[in-house]
């Protein structure tokens, strides 16, 4: 799995140095399913790496749902 030392290293260029400094901001959080993350009108004040699992970006119309994006394994969100 890609974890998020390995992710600020590989993908961002970071050196080993930063990488404590950057992580001390980063809690585990085992979020459920079907749970918001952030909601309509809200400011999301939240960096979230995803260890595990999906998270889907959507919004509604007065029709239907539409999913912009699906984030998975080894992303960040906000």
């Amino acid at each position: 799995m890609h974890t998020l030392n390995t992710f600020l290293q590989t993908e961002l260029g970071l050196p080993q140095s930063l990488i404590p400094a950057i992580t001390k901001f980063f809690r585990e959080e085992e979020v459920k399913k079907r749970t918001f993350l952030t909601k309509k009108g809200a400011t999301c004040h939240k960096l979230s790496w995803i260890e595990s699992g999906y998270v889907r970006f959507f919004s509604h119309t007065e029709k239907k749902v539409i999913t912009h994006w699906i984030f998975g394994d080894g992303q960040l969100i906000t």
